[in-house]
């Protein structure tokens, strides 16, 4: 037989006796079935073992109660599903610990990946609060922002003072987490700012973060460059003269 049989389960006790049982079954009619503990080694990506299961034609999947509630398990199943042909292509196994034969019992198993929902986004929103960090580089009488990060940063440090030279009241505002992003302190800091430049080494990765930050009340432009390219500082100054002096 030349159709690959892949098993999803979880590796506690009841599911990983039955996934060592089905092994053995279809051993021993000369069928191989694909497992992670034996088609994986030391240092194999699991996650995309994860979604070569998900890409299986045949999948076992041995459904108990700690797979329902497992991560991982569910990953492949929404592998599976996304993959197409879900019913043609997975074989349940159900065990007696698993209670989806009535409505309020699987409605059970909804509450429970709703409450870790909730726990994840508390814990977003404690390190929002606690994680947060950035720079800010003669932002006090500021009347216009550079937002930049990493290299593109570096670069507007220089091109701050440039600018100061000629008069231009202009800061630097360095988020050093991206995410968490620091979106309070960047909106804070745009209540008396006149316009901001999003000083990248992309096209554009950054952009909507800081319009989301400041509102619709302030311009916002970009000044990239990418594949490699490092603008210079003299560059940089006259992109921001160009967008909000010149104009």
């Amino acid at each position: 037989m030349n159709q690959q049989v892949y098993i999803s389960y979880n590796w506690q006790e009841d599911s990983n006796e039955m996934a060592n049982q089905l092994v053995q079954a279809f051993a021993a009619k000369g069928i191989e079935i694909i497992r992670d503990k034996t088609h994986t080694s030391y240092k194999d990506s699991i996650k995309n073992f994860m979604r070569q299961i998900g890409q299986g034609k045949c999948v076992v999947a041995v459904i108990s109660d700690r797979y329902l509630k497992s991560e991982n398990c569910m990953f492949e199943l929404v592998e599976i599903a996304r993959n197409g042909d879900f019913y043609q292509r997975i074989f349940p196994i159900i065990l007696p610990d698993a209670r989806i034969h009535k409505d309020f019992e699987r409605i059970d198993y909804l509450k429970y990946w709703e409450g870790e929902k909730a726990k994840l986004q508390a814990k977003y929103k404690q390190i929002e609060e606690s994680e947060v960090r950035f720079e800010k580089i003669d932002c006090d009488d500021a009347e216009y922002l550079f937002v930049a990060y990493g290299t593109s940063a570096r670069i507007c440090q220089k091109v701050v003072k440039m600018a100061r030279a000629k008069g231009i009241k202009i800061g630097l505002f360095r988020p050093i987490t991206l995410w968490p992003y620091p979106t309070k302190e960047l909106n804070r800091l745009s209540e008396n700012i006149r316009g901001i430049l999003s000083v990248e080494m992309s096209a554009g990765q950054m952009i909507e973060d800081v319009k989301l930050a400041v509102g619709n009340d302030i311009k916002v432009e970009h000044y990239g460059r990418f594949g490699g390219m490092i603008p210079s500082p003299n560059e940089v100054l006259n992109a921001f003269e160009e967008k909000f002096i010149k104009k």
